[in-house]
């Protein structure tokens, strides 16, 4: 069906909405796009310019904050339009909590829409010129990173899948523009009023003033950050190749950093650190981690940490080790032995499995007991002829100081039979009779991991 939106031939053939159909023509033909419809004016249009060009391929998804009784009412506009034009449409109702209502808000809509988005699509956003001038005044204020001044970018991606935002060489009057040629109706959220929100009061009080002052102010700030992607990309590419050659497995090595510069170790440390959470850390979280570098602070013995979100940064043997909190922590619960099963403990899963029918010691339906570790035990380990402390063997199996909390010690009354540790089971001297006939190994199999030696760099 042939959409009447074609008679407007002197609106579809404006450079800015060609320029807008040319990048989607750039898409797979399997793309589907997936428009966050608010109802409101950047929205709309695009969700009628993609219903226009590629009506098959785009459906819409609209976000209920539940933060206004009107928000069921814009979604059902929003629903009656896609009904009429035969697209698709997904209302998802999220919780909104937090003293930052604007960030949580934010936080819970990409939440609602990492689930609701599959990889072969890509979620596509309205933001304009203005708001991507009011994003880089924002960040500038907070003394935001290059890539938080840097803005949105009009192509990205998160987790797994893509983003685009068409509209942002659009200004508000080219969008007034078109909203008048398609003849849309539209949500006016009455939060867009509200002056407690930072983003509306710098919409409201200062951008008028800017703009009397500097009519070209948007179009001066946009390019700015069309100039900062490129020059984050620029340093993306250094700290990348700066990742390469300092790191050893996931972490970071201190000596291989002190031949950085230290504008370049500050930036690998930031970069590696924020990882994938959406902004970066503090500076004085930076400044600490660069204090470990000094060598009157390198004592061996020494394991500072510091913490940031959901993460903590381990000093150990001259290398940088990034966690994720919380740290698990070894449960003592009891377990019936099962021909073949397979037991998630705090230091990682593992697959027990009887392999022979002989009498044993440990039968099938036998009760065993798992705990953590207790501080001052001696274990005779398998193959060996004493009893050695529990901790001298967490460090002889390399087993990093904050993961021997994890470790699971497996006992069949006051007997032990070895400990489970992230990288691997350690028979003791008594396993090789109670588990004889069965096999115990990491699932799914893990790699023996080590710490390099200080030494050694």
């Amino acid at each position: 069906m042939r959409s009447a939106l074609s008679t407007h031939d002197a609106f579809w053939q404006q450079s800015l909405v060609e320029s807008v159909r040319q990048v989607l023509d750039g898409f797979e033909q399997t793309t589907t796009f997936v428009v966050a419809c608010s109802g409101g004016r950047d929205s709309m249009v695009v969700l009628a310019l993609l219903q226009h060009w590629c009506p098959t391929r785009v459906r819409a998804i609209y976000i209920n904050h539940q933060l206004h009784r009107q928000a069921i009412h814009w979604g059902q506009q929003v629903q009656r339009w896609c009904e009429h034009h035969q697209v698709p449409c997904q209302q998802m109702a999220v919780q909104v909590q937090g003293a930052n209502l604007e960030q949580a808000a934010r936080e819970a809509r990409y939440a609602a829409f990492d689930q609701a988005i599959q990889a072969h699509e890509v979620l596509v956003l309205g933001h304009h010129r203005q708001d991507q001038a009011e994003t880089v005044l924002m960040r500038l204020c907070a003394g935001g990173s290059l890539q938080g001044v840097a803005a949105m970018r009009a192509h990205s991606s998160r987790g797994h899948y893509r983003l685009w935002r068409p509209l942002l060489r659009w200004s508000r009057a080219d969008i007034d523009q078109a909203v008048a040629y398609l003849d849309l109706a539209i949500v006016d959220d009455p939060a867009n009023q509200q002056l407690q929100y930072d983003r509306v009061w710098l919409r409201q009080q200062l951008w008028p003033v800017l703009h009397a002052r500097w009519p070209h102010a948007e179009q001066g700030l946009s390019r700015f950050a069309h100039n900062m992607q490129d020059v984050q990309s620029i340093l993306q590419e250094v700290i990348v190749q700066d990742w390469q050659d300092c790191r050893a497995d996931a972490t970071l090595s201190m000596a291989a950093m002190a031949g950085l510069s230290a504008a370049r170790r500050r930036q690998l440390l930031t970069w590696w650190l924020q990882g994938d959470e959406p902004y970066a850390p503090p500076q004085a979280r930076i400044d600490t981690l660069l204090g470990w570098l000094s060598p009157n602070l390198r004592r061996a013995d020494a394991v500072p940490q510091v913490d940031w979100q959901c993460w903590r940064v381990y000093g150990y043997r001259q290398h940088y080790h990034r966690v994720a909190l919380p740290l698990p922590v070894a449960q003592a619960k009891p377990q019936v032995m099962q021909a073949t099963q397979i037991w998630s403990l705090a230091c990682g899963q593992f697959q027990i499995e009887h392999q022979q029918s002989h009498a044993q010691q440990l039968p099938i339906g036998q009760t065993i007991h798992l705990r953590g570790r207790i501080d001052g035990e001696r274990l005779q380990m398998s193959g060996k002829t004493q009893h050695s402390p529990l901790k001298k063997l967490l460090q002889s199996w390399q087993i990093l100081p904050w993961q021997r909390q994890s470790i699971t010690v497996w006992c069949v009354g006051d007997v032990i039979l070895g400990v489970f540790c992230p990288n691997g089971f350690y028979p003791s001297q008594m396993a090789d009779s109670y588990l004889m006939g069965w096999q115990i190994a990491p699932y799914p199999s893990i790699r023996r991991t080590s710490v390099p030696d200080s030494t050694a760099d």
